[in-house]
This record gives structure tokens, C-alpha cells and sequence, in this order.
């Protein structure tokens, strides 16, 4: 009888422990891996979806183990799959735990009894808390792994969700529209792919001239590229139930606006004046993939500035044209076929000045500028460029300010794209031309 009581127990043992080892995990799928948190980090790892479905959403909610190849490497074995991530609301206390990520950790205790351990990548005030944007990962302690809720965004702190729905926000009707129905927005529209799951109409992705990405639901097609001044409201439109939403500038009035072919640029000039300067929609793409990877990284997003913008769009023309590769002069030197200072820029950086006084001798942007660049012989893309960035640990620190740029601060951002070249330019100073 002892005998099989022990039995027994070691089985319970034995299934408590498997079923522990079995995780919910979120991130972006793509070619059988997927990036996902670990540790408050992005890692990535492969998938193996055994008798589940493989998703055609690059955007994945998983459920199963941690496994490995006989090569040593790990994958991720999928059992189930979810549709969204649960979006949890309640209590919450703080912990300082063992092993602690990037984020502040403590546990939410829902209205069912639940407790979520999380790590929150923002602020909480109050003692509840209510999650707008959350992904599932893990993180390793003492070679276990444990289950972590990592909390993107969260609001009305401190209201119980059934009293929000009665009560709208300030300057929001009862169907989430706010009030003022005459609105402005003015910007280029970069994509008409939409970035959620939502239906409206004649959608689009506007660029607006503070650097913000918008969605829009228009009162006619949109084009790639064409600047628009639009009159309407904002509206929060639900998608997939309740569990998620977008704010979508509703237009009611197309104000005016202005066509650039993809690749076109606005005019601009060398006189220091560099205010019809504009970003291409490869260029919009690059500025916005590095914001999102800034704000993965809890950083705050960059103004566009025209001022570097132009500087950037001026020299990526100057390297494509007149840059020789395999000198002793790489590609943070300026020709002299134009009309500013030439640069041999070399690898023990004693021409670097000549690099970071480029914008105040070519605009009338008062500091010193930094500049990353990328070379690819089949064409340069937004992508392709922040890859390889990075990918190097130096160029990755000047964009998400670690090692000796961690205290610095951007206050502007230039991007140009010309053919091979991509280059990006980082300042301190704020532009009076944004």
C-alpha cells in the first residue's frame, strides 16, 4: 500500500512538473522562427507546429514546450494557437524577484482569482491596472524557465472596465468618436497595407509631419506617397471583439493635397533652407521600423527632422555617385564634387568632425550630427539596413543610446535612401525645421 501511494505520488509529481513546462509565448512568426521576449529581450528561435496548423499571421500567440534538436539548438513545439493575447485587469503588487528582466515585476491578481506574473515595460500608478497591449515570453532563473506577462501598454489605472464603458473618455461620445468633428491632419501616406485586423474604408497609413504614424479610414483611395492636409474626427474602432482597438482619423474633407512618385523627393536646396524636404516612402518605412525597435527597447520615438533629412538624403546621392570602395576612406567621407568641405573619413575617425559638422554647414541646424550607414550592391531597403545595424553592436548602440551613446539624448533624426546606400543621421539638438 506505502508502494503504490508513492506511486501515486510520483506520478502527480510527474504531471505537475510537465505541465509547467508548457508555456504561452507571442512574437512575430516568419520562415519557421519567431522573435519573442526572453528575459524582457527579443530572441528568437524556431517553430515546430507538429499536428497544429501552421499560422499565415506573422503575428502569433503560442501554446507548448521548449524542446531541442540533436544539434543542441532550441525550438519551440506548438500545441495550440491563440488568436490574440488575453488582455488581464486587476489588482496588481510589486516583487523584487530573482533574476529580474528589464521591466518593473510583480503579479496581477484578476477578478477570478488568477495570478499573472508580469513585467511591465511602462509606468503603473494606483493599485489596478487595466492592460491595453501585452505579449507573453519567458525568462530563465537558476536554468528554470518561468512564464512572464510582459505588459506594453495600460490605461484608466485605478477605474473598473465596466464603469469605463458608461462613462467615455473626455471629448468622446458614447460610441468612442470624439466630439470635435473638425480635426486636422497633415502628413504623406507611406502604406495602404493595413497594420490591424479592423475594416474600414479606403484605408491608409499617413506619416504626419511630427514624425506619428496614423491610421486612416478616407473618403477616397489613397496613394503611396501622396501628401494630404485632411479635415475630420478620431474615432476608437474595436477589432477582434473587445480585445483589441485603433485610433483611425475618420476623414470627412480632403483638404488638399500633392502626389510624390514612390522614389521621388521634394526639392530641396544647399542654401541652409531645407523646409520642402521629404521622406520617401522606403525612407517613412526606415524611420518607422527604427521607432518600433526604440520602443521595444522602452525608448521614446525621434522626431523627423528635415534639416538631417536633407544631410542624409545629400550624401547617400554623393556616396552612390562618387564614393570609390576599398580605399582607406569609408562610407562617412563626402566627395568634392559638391559644394561642402570634403571628407576622407578613416578608421582611426581623426576626420570625424568633418562628419558631425556636415548639417550646420549645410542647413541651418546648430549641432553636430551622427550618422550610421549601410551599403548593399543590389539596392539598399529599410529592412535590409536596420538587420545589419543591428546586427553590429556599434551602429546598434548609437540607435537604441547604450554603451557610449547611453546618455545621450535625440532630439532629431534624418534618413535617406539612394539606391545602394541607407543612412541614417542622430542629433541632440531639437530642428527648428521639423
Amino acid at each position: 500500500m506505502k508502494k503504490l501511494i508513492l506511486l501515486l505520488a510520483l506520478i502527480v509529481a510527474c504531471v505537475q512538473i510537465q505541465a509547467q513546462s508548457k508555456f504561452w509565448i507571442s512574437g512575430q512568426y516568419s520562415n519557421s522562427t519567431m522573435n519573442y521576449l526572453y528575459g524582457g529581450k527579443y530572441a528568437t528561435m524556431g517553430v515546430e507546429w507538429g499536428n497544429v496548423t501552421p499560422s499565415d499571421n506573422p503575428n502569433v500567440v503560442l501554446y507548448g514546450q521548449f524542446k531541442k534538436y540533436d544539434s543542441g539548438r532550441s525550438y519551440f513545439e506548438v500545441e495550440k494557437v491563440l488568436k490574440s493575447i488575453p488582455l488581464y485587469e486587476g489588482s496588481y503588487t510589486i516583487g523584487n524577484y530573482k533574476c529580474p528582466t528589464s521591466g518593473l515585476e510583480g503579479q496581477i491578481l484578476t477578478s477570478n482569482g488568477v495570478k499573472i506574473t508580469f513585467s511591465s515595460f511602462v509606468p503603473l500608478s494606483n493599485a489596478y491596472v487595466n492592460t491595453t497591449k501585452a505579449e507573453w515570453g519567458i525568462k530563465v532563473c537558476d536554468g528554470k524557465i518561468f512564464p512572464v506577462y510582459y505588459i506594453r501598454s495600460v490605461e484608466n489605472q485605478g477605474v473598473n472596465q465596466e464603469v469605463q464603458r458608461m462613462v467615455p473618455p473626455a471629448g468622446f461620445d458614447a460610441a468612442g468618436e470624439s466630439t470635435n468633428r473638425n480635426e486636422k491632419l497633415a502628413g504623406k501616406v507611406v502604406s495602404l497595407k493595413k497594420e490591424s485586423q479592423i475594416t474600414v474604408a479606403n484605408y491608409a497609413i499617413i506619416l504626419t509631419d511630427d514624425g506619428t504614424r496614423r491610421e486612416i479610414s478616407s473618403t477616397r483611395p489613397m496613394k503611396v506617397g501622396e501628401r494630404v492636409n485632411l479635415e475630420g474626427y478620431n474615432k476608437t474602432v474595436y477589432w477582434d471583439g473587445v480585445m483589441n482597438t485603433s485610433y483611425v482619423f475618420f476623414v470627412t474633407k480632403i483638404i488638399g493635397s500633392q502626389s510624390y512618385g514612390s522614389n521621388q523627393t521634394a526639392p530641396a536646396n544647399n542654401s541652409g533652407t531645407v523646409s520642402s524636404t521629404s521622406l520617401t516612402s522606403e525612407e517613412a518605412k526606415l524611420y518607422a521600423l527604427i521607432m518600433e525597435y526604440r520602443r521595444e527597447k522602452g525608448l521614446p520615438s525621434i522626431p523627423v527632422s528635415k534639416s538631417l533629412t536633407y544631410v542624409a538624403q545629400l550624401h547617400a546621392k554623393d556616396l552612390q555617385e562618387n564614393f570609390v570602395r576599398g580605399t582607406s576612406c569609408n562610407a562617412h567621407s563626402w566627395s568634392d564634387k559638391g559644394k561642402w568641405t570634403p571628407v576622407c573619413y578613416t578608421a582611426d575617425h581623426a576626420q570625424a568632425k568633418g562628419m558631425w559638422n556636415k548639417p550646420s554647414e549645410l542647413t541651418s541646424y546648430k549641432g553636430s550630427g551622427y550618422e550610421i550607414a549601410h551599403w548593399n550592391s543590389a539596392s539598399a531597403s529599410a529592412s535590409g539596413a536596420l538587420n545589419g545595424w543591428k546586427n553590429s553592436s556599434g551602429h546598434n548602440a548609437v540607435i537604441i543610446n547604450e554603451s557610449n551613446w547611453a546618455n545621450s539624448t535625440w532630439n532629431a533624426i534624418g534618413v535617406g535612401i539612394y539606391k545602394d546606400y541607407a543612412l541614417v543621421w542622430f542629433g541632440k539638438e531639437i530642428d527648428k525645421e521639423i
